[in-house]
Formats: structure tokens, C-alpha cells, sequence
């Protein structure tokens, strides 16, 4: 037995995990390695009853006991207690066995009447064999090493984590060709459905523009072998491999298997930042911009954000924006380089900057990924908004919408409900409640992009998680139609993206809220009081000031 087929290294969970085991030996179960089952059928309540076995080459008595006091006393069963109850309190002191415990394999089966004790070498003194038994409804089938009398039902592979805790199990049966195929995936995607969106951030004051993900990369090692109920016979054992969320589309995914190494080992890949945006991309001195990077070199110990500041009069200026030190190899980092986000003006004199380059550096000043340019888009929109969605690489990205944009206020209002079990008196009526929610209902438009920028418009039409920024807070939004067009200018197609969405929740207080204003002035709460009307108002008085009470 042994392993066809392995994953790369590194994967994404969000694609399928395979696994292909070759069963050489024809699917028999291993030779070499004896197998004794301990059956119970009943239960023995009388103490001194034993049984004498004999293995590695001397005869050992086992005893029961209603205190079992060493190694080799075994509990007797009471009266008023199950069968299966009993197996368990045996197969726990058996496992307090130093002897057995160096040689064999213990395990008890899923109904509790079977404890297995399985070699863990071969050779004919690991063999077990019945000298004498007193013991009631016990009953000991031992197999000797090399027959190959077990009847093995399947291989099983099983997926642990790098703590060793067990993710899943997966048990298929022997097939003619030998060839047993199996995929993981569901188990490490299990793993990332704990975590909380969202996972990006919008003002920094603490951290230093560069935040550290440890728990966007999942370690993992899977381990295979023959089974048999209650017990998997190990015999091999991959090597460990880590996994991130998202994943590639199908048409990528094809091209990619058939890479030695996979996505991930490309030298490319492992430079490039976590979007599928174009290394140059416009923005505003006000956009909020961050860019994800998964590292994967074992050598480095310190990772340094560069920035290189072009200003209006073509001169420029590189400096170091942050840096990390850390000497994980499979992390996720994430970094915050938009304009206003990192002060950049701070850098260079108070100078404006036309554009700025970003990229990461090692602590022996090696470039480590790809250089993303951010160009400042001097121009003036009437209705610009923002947006930051979480993309295939399981990070998120941001993207700024130019076109019209028009907001509808849209009331769903319930029927009112009463109370029918109160009874109606001069004194008491039925409670009742009706229940309006409104909810703004948005047409955007994304103004006229690149071919390589609409590839990011199609990442979010398929991102399950959108948000537009609003008053430095994000709101999570539901997109309900979507509709593209293109035109031809210059030689080259540029495309638009016409959509309706929604924010992803009601309120009864939604109205309250208004989204890019400021609030109302707050009147003087000490004015002259030369300046303001009389407190009272009689009925004749022709006009009702707005500091005034009605008294009629």
C-alpha cells in the first residue's frame, strides 16, 4: 500500500483535496502482524477467576478483581451492570498495561463487546495464545502473524490537524483495480466556517498599517490504512501539507493540475499579492486600499513594506512604510497603503503624490512579491462610492464606483397582529402590533473600466460577502441584478457594470439615518433671551415660532 496520489504542499480548501492509494499487495490485509479479538458474550462477577495467555515468549495470568490493584488484575463485573459496561472497565485496564501497551495496538469496537489487540511488529512471538480460561462470557480469537485470517471491510484514510486532532474519517471498500480514490476538502473547509467576517480593516491606530492572519492557513496531515470495526491498521503516513480558503475556477484549476507543485509552487504565484486586480490600478487621495500577501519562505524572519512616492514635479522618494518580524512560513499578511491611510504626504514634505509604487522586502533587502502601483485619479465625481468585498483568494478587495448612482426607500409593512385570548371589556382591549420596515434600495453603476478591471467586477458579482463603506463603517449589501456593456474607444473595449443591491437587513429605524450628511445645528442651549419670542403663546397670536409651546 501507498500513496498514487498527493496534494500539493499548499492548496486551496475551497477546491478538491484528492487522494488515490494503490493497494500493491492486491487489497489483502498486511502480513506479519498478529491480531487477537477479546469477545464478550456475558459477565463474570466471581473475583479470581483468570485467564492464563501466553506471548512473547512467557505465560502472564490475568485475574479479576473488584479492586484491581496491578497490572495484570482485571475488574469483575457487578451485577446490576451491562455487558458492554463491563468490556469498557476491561479494555481501560488493559490499556494501563505497560506491556501491552509497548507491543499491541489496543482498541474497542463502536458496539463495546470487542476489544482488539493489534502488533504493532512481525514475528510469530508477538502471537497470543489461550493456556487456560475461567473467565465467564470472555472468549479470546487470536490470529497468528502472517496468516492473514482478518477480514479487513475497507481502507480508511483519516485527516488530522497539527494539534493531531482527528477532522475526519473517510472508510471505502476494496475494489478490483486496486486503486482507491478519496477527497477531503469538506473537512479543512470545516475548519474556516468558524471564522468571524469581516476580515479587514479600515482605520489603523495601533498596529502600524500591517496586520498578521495565523488563522487563515490551516496545517494538516492525513493518515491511511486497512480497517476493520473500531480499529484502522496505520500503515502510511503523508507528510504534513496547509491549506488556505478560496480557491481557483474550474477552467484554472485544470491548467493548474497539470503543473508539477501545483497553483502555489509557481515562482509567480508565490510573489503575487491576494487580487486578481491589475498591477496598476486608479484610486483617490480618500479610498481605502490594503493589500493581502500568503508567505511561504522558510529564511525570512522580517518583512518590510516599501513604498516609492512619485511626485507632480517627476521627482521620487522610496521609504520604509512599516515592517514585521516574524518567522512563520505559511502566513497570511495583510497591509494598509491607501493614500490617506498611511498619510503619505507625511513622507514626502507634504508634497502631493501623482502615483506610488508598493512591494515587500526581506530583511536582506530581497523583493519578495510583485510591485502594485496605486495612480491618484484627479478627477471629480458627482456620485462616488465605495465597496470592499471578499474576493476567491478569501481576502478582500476594494473598489471604487464612479457612475450615477440612484437610492429608492422601499416599505414592507405586516399585517397587525392581536391577541385573540384576551377578552374584550369596556376596561381592556386585545393587544395588538403592526410592524413597517423600510429598507433603501441602491442603482449603482461601476463607470467605464479596463477588460483586466471588469475581471475584478466578476469576482465580486460572485463574492458571498459584499460591504460598502459608509462613513468609515462597513454595510453589508445584497446585489439583486447586475447588467454589463462595453464600448470601443481608442482600440480598446471598456466596460460597465449597471447593478441593484440592497442593504443586507431591515430596520424600523432605518429612517433615522442619513448616510452623507452632517447633523443638524444644535441651538444654543443658554441664548440671549432678548432674542427669543415669549415662551407662551395665546390663541390669537398669528405665527408659532419653533421655540414656542401652543396653549390653547
Amino acid at each position: 500500500m501507498h500513496f498514487e496520489i498527493v496534494p500539493p504542499t499548499v492548496v486551496f480548501a475551497g477546491n478538491p483535496i484528492r487522494y488515490r492509494i494503490h493497494l500493491v499487495d492486491g487489497g489483502g490485509p498486511p502480513p506479519g502482524k498478529s491480531l487477537i479479538e477479546i469477545v464478550f458474550s456475558g459477565k463474570d462477577t466471581h473475583e479470581d477467576h483468570a485467564v492464563t495467555l501466553s506471548f512473547l515468549g512467557v505465560e502472564r495470568t490475568f485475574s479479576l478483581k473488584s479492586s484491581p490493584d496491578d497490572a495484570y488484575s482485571i475488574p469483575s463485573a457487578n451485577s446490576d451492570e451491562t455487558v458492554e459496561n463491563w468490556a469498557y472497565r476491561f479494555y481501560t485496564e488493559l490499556q494501563k498495561n505497560g506491556e501491552l501497551l509497548k507491543n499491541y495496538q489496543i482498541t474497542l469496537s463502536d458496539d463495546s463487546l470487542t476489544i482488539n489487540l493489534r502488533a504493532y511488529e512481525n514475528g510469530s512471538s508477538f502471537d497470543m495464545s489461550v493456556v487456560s480460561n475461567t473467565i465467564e462470557g470472555m472468549t479470546i480469537n487470536a490470529s497468528t502473524g502472517g496468516s492473514g485470517s482478518t477480514s479487513y471491510d475497507g481502507v480508511a484514510v483519516m485527516v488530522l490537524d497539527k494539534d493531531g486532532i482527528l477532522l475526519g474519517e473517510d472508510v471505502k471498500p476494496i475494489n478490483d483495480t486496486n486503486f482507491i480514490d478519496y477527497e477531503i476538502s469538506e473537512y479543512i473547509n470545516a475548519l474556516f466556517a468558524t471564522l468571524t467576517p469581516p476580515r479587514f480593516i479600515l482605520s489603523d491606530s495601533t498596529h502600524g498599517y500591517i496586520y498578521l492572519y495565523v488563522d487563515l492557513v490551516k496545517k494538516y496531515r492525513v493518515l491511511a490504512g486497512y480497517h476493520i470495526p473500531g480499529l484502522v491498521y496505520v500503515s502510511l503516513y503523508d507528510n504534513y501539507h496547509w491549506a488556505i480558503s478560496g480557491g481557483l475556477s474550474r477552467e484554472g484549476l485544470m491548467v493548474w493540475n497539470q503543473v508539477s507543485g501545483g497553483f502555489w509552487n509557481d515562482s509567480n504565484n508565490k510573489k503575487r499579492f491576494l487580487t486578481w486586480g491589475p498591477l496598476v490600478k486608479k484610486t483617490s487621495r480618500t479610498n481605502h486600499e490594503s493589500l493581502y500577501f500568503f508567505t511561504q519562505y522558510s529564511d525570512v524572519t522580517r518583512y518590510n513594506v516599501k513604498v516609492k512616492a512619485y511626485l507632480a514635479d517627476k521627482s521620487s522618494t522610496t521609504f520604509e512604510l512599516v515592517h514585521m518580524t516574524y518567522s512563520g512560513q505559511y502566513v497570511i499578511l495583510e497591509m494598509m497603503v491607501g493614500y490617506g491611510q498611511i498619510s503619505i504626504e507625511s513622507h514626502t514634505d507634504n508634497q502631493p503624490v501623482v502615483k506610488w509604487d508598493v512591494w515587500l522586502e526581506d530583511q536582506y533587502s530581497r523583493i519578495l512579491s510583485e510591485v502594485r502601483t496605486f495612480l491618484v485619479d484627479e478627477k471629480v465625481y458627482e456620485f462616488p462610492r465605495e465597496f470592499v468585498f471578499r474576493n476567491s483568494f478569501a481576502v478582500y478587495d476594494y473598489i471604487r464606483f464612479t457612475g450615477k448612482i440612484e437610492k429608492n426607500l422601499v416599505h414592507d409593512r405586516e399585517t397587525t397582529q392581536i391577541d385573540r385570548n384576551e377578552v374584550e371589556t369596556f376596561y381592556n382591549t386585545p393587544e395588538w402590533q403592526t410592524k413597517i420596515l423600510e429598507q433603501q434600495i441602491y442603482k449603482g453603476s461601476s463607470g467605464w473600466v479596463s477588460h483586466k478591471t471588469m475581471d475584478v467586477l466578476r469576482d465580486m458579482m460572485l463574492s458571498p460577502e459584499v460591504y460598502e463603506i459608509v462613513n468609515e463603517k462597513p454595510l453589508r449589501i445584497s446585489i439583486t441584478t447586475k447588467k454589463t456593456s462595453k464600448y470601443l474607444k481608442d482600440g480598446e473595449y471598456l466596460y460597465n457594470l449597471d447593478l441593484e443591491y440592497q442593504h443586507a437587513y431591515q430596520d424600523n429605524f432605518y429612517s433615522n439615518i442619513e448616510e452623507h450628511s452632517a447633523p443638524d445645528p444644535i441651538p444654543d442651549p443658554d441664548p440671549d433671551p432678548m432674542s427669543w419670542d415669549s415662551e407662551e403663546v395665546t390663541f390669537d397670536s398669528e405665527e408659532v415660532t419653533f421655540d414656542q409651546t401652543l396653549k390653547l
